[in-house]
């Protein structure tokens, strides 16, 4: 350490993005967001070019965006739930079709459906020559 130097301590975990800096007035930061135009402006390209647009300070943006974000995740994994019930339904009643009437009967449900079903080309093989018959 010298006289003219001080040793700061690095703060661990939160890490904060840079400033970045409007174009247009370099001076300015961009710290607004424009829910109109979706981008970012600093406060005086707010005042002037987007000067009657719905605006929000870029935390509150990044915030509701968050939460957005992760209630669309959520609706994606509760349909990709639904998906699979409706795979392992219909993987059953193809194998239901092509002869084997007991099939589910005789496993626990628990089981995986890859135990009660031939592997697909097996079962696109059985379809088609039921078909041609």
């Amino acid at each position: 350490v010298t006289r003219d130097h001080t040793v700061l301590t690095e703060s661990k975990g939160v890490r904060s993005a840079p400033t970045l800096f409007c174009p247009a007035h370099r001076e300015e930061p961009l710290k607004l967001f424009c829910v109109s135009c979706d981008q970012v402006t600093c406060r005086d390209c707010q005042l002037t070019y987007h000067r009657h647009h719905r605006y929000q300070f870029v935390e509150e943006a990044v915030s509701s965006q968050r939460q957005h974000i992760l209630s669309l995740l959520e609706h994606v994994r509760q349909q990709h739930e639904r998906v699979k019930k409706m795979i392992l339904e219909l993987d059953l009643r193809s194998v239901c079709l092509l002869g084997f009437p007991f099939c589910f009967l005789a496993l626990p449900i628990s089981q995986p459906h890859r135990l009660l079903c031939p592997p697909r080309e097996t079962v696109g093989i059985q379809r088609s020559s039921l078909s041609s018959s």
